[in-house]
């Protein structure tokens, strides 16, 4: 592994309680948020869209399935100090992303007749972005994680918090339905990706290394 400059600990020494406490006490409060957030889809959703979110919720994961994969490396790159590995980490999930989304949407006209989508094509375009989004998230907190990991405690709280606020406009104000989560998610998750892009920034300034991604792979 190339363009280390010195021990991580020499410029930061992760602040391992301190840390520990921020996201074990963020995971306690999402589980009342996440439960808060299911009661308000439930109640709030016709049976045939809440069957509908259910098949989405079973089927984004697969699109998915390799936004750690890239992110495993950043991660332990970003804690040795490896120059531009937040950055090359970011560029590589996004390209996986891409391919990933591109898949997603050239299946839709298998899997909506097939699920019986026809009636949620907009639905399922938004959803497209979920998994861009995921992407994103992954390898951001592996940024984190490696350096400032109480960040990813508190993106856990500003995205739950969130779904709520706009599932409360959204599906409860507006009546969107199901739409109407999808966006709550969709917009819950932006902003969690925002927070993160700020806190990484100046990381992401660095150079782009492309031997990391031929070593990773």
């Amino acid at each position: 592994m190339k363009n280390i400059k010195g021990d991580p600990l020499e410029k930061r020494e992760i602040r391992t309680h301190y840390s520990g406490v921020i996201i074990f006490a963020a995971k306690l409060i999402t589980v009342a948020t996440g439960i808060v957030f299911a009661l308000i889809v439930a109640n709030s959703l016709p049976q045939t869209e809440y069957g509908i979110l259910g098949i989405f919720n079973l089927m984004v994961p697969y699109f998915t399935i390799l936004s750690g994969a890239v992110s495993f490396w950043t991660m332990r790159f970003v804690a040795r100090s490896a120059e531009g590995a937040a950055k090359t980490g970011l560029v590589a999930n996004a390209a996986l992303a891409a391919i990933a989304t591109l898949i997603y949407l050239a299946l839709l006209p298998i899997v909506a007749p097939a699920f019986g989508l026809n009636n949620y094509i907009i639905v399922y375009l938004i959803m497209a972005m979920q998994v861009v989004e995921i992407y994103l998230i992954t390898v951001l907190e592996s940024s984190l994680q490696g350096r400032q990991p109480e960040f990813i405690g508190l993106g856990l709280l500003i995205g739950e918090a969130l779904k709520i606020v706009f599932c409360y406009l959204f599906v409860i104000n507006r009546q969107m339905g199901l739409l109407g989560v999808a966006l709550s998610i969709i917009a819950a998750y932006a902003i969690k990706v925002g927070f993160y892009f700020k806190i990484v920034f100046s990381e992401l300034k660095q150079k782009l290394i492309f031997s990391y991604i031929r070593e990773w792979v």
